[in-house]
């Protein structure tokens, strides 16, 4: 039996329980590690400049923090739901590893989570369902430790981006696995209220970052994640 086969034996043996502890574990070791890097780089040691040149809440991160770990227990939850679905056969992974696939399932997964977030960030913007995304917008000025602070209905909607695409294709499970991290890279990076490229203008790819602190300051605008170009086809760019 060579490694993939291994892997493959030892996720599908999985309960789910275990795939609940294993889920929240892994999303609680990406956020606390890539947050507290993050935070001391942008935040204490602040060697880029900043786009809000304010001050965190009292209390903030401690509230993000508690909020977050909320959402790290929905995206686990939802875990639960990927295991009774691989067991029924309603998904599949594809456990031989191919870089070809690879490569290009991990650019559709970006593609797919930038679409997924606009839109229902978006939705989450209505007035009916803002009081669900309100508590993201406690952080006036957003700090790496906002980037999973949400409402618990947030967290269900925004953590079932994995199962929901997994309805219409066996991705290979590399390139699954790879989603969280990605996602996670980008959401704290765009929560950090650094300007990392000060002469890129709001238009560029390079000002994500600049782009989603305008979002926390103007809130009804700037709905993309990663990407300029939904919020530009949309227009819905924040008037900075």
């Amino acid at each position: 039996m060579n490694l993939e086969q291994n892997l493959q034996q030892l996720v599908l043996q999985l309960n789910h329980w275990q795939f609940f502890l294993v889920s929240f574990v892994g999303f609680s070791v990406l956020y606390f590690s890539f947050c507290t890097i993050s935070y001391y780089l942008f935040c204490v040691k602040r060697i880029w400049p900043r786009v809000q040149d304010k001050e965190f809440r009292p209390g903030q991160i401690k509230t993000e923090i508690k909020r977050s770990f909320l959402s790290i227990l929905m995206f686990s939850l939802l875990a639960i739901w990927l295991c009774e679905g691989l067991k029924r056969g309603i998904y599949k992974f594809d456990f031989e590893f191919k870089l070809n696939t690879f490569l290009v399932e991990v650019v559709v997964l970006f593609f797919w989570n930038e679409i997924y977030f606009y839109s229902f960030h978006r939705l989450f913007h209505l007035k009916s369902l803002y009081k669900y995304h309100v508590d993201h917008h406690y952080s006036f000025v957003p700090s790496p430790f906002s980037a999973y602070s949400f409402h618990w209905t947030e967290g269900v909607i925004l953590g079932a981006v994995m199962p929901a695409v997994m309805f219409f294709h066996d991705f290979q499970f590399y390139s699954i696995m790879i989603l969280p991290t990605m996602s996670i890279t980008m959401n704290v990076l765009g929560h950090s209220n650094i300007d990392f490229f000060p002469k890129s203008g709001q238009g560029s790819l390079l000002s994500f970052s600049k782009r989603h602190s305008l979002h926390h300051k103007i809130p009804h605008s700037n709905f993309g994640f990663f990407l300029p170009w939904f919020d530009q086809l949309f227009k819905t760019v924040a008037k900075d």
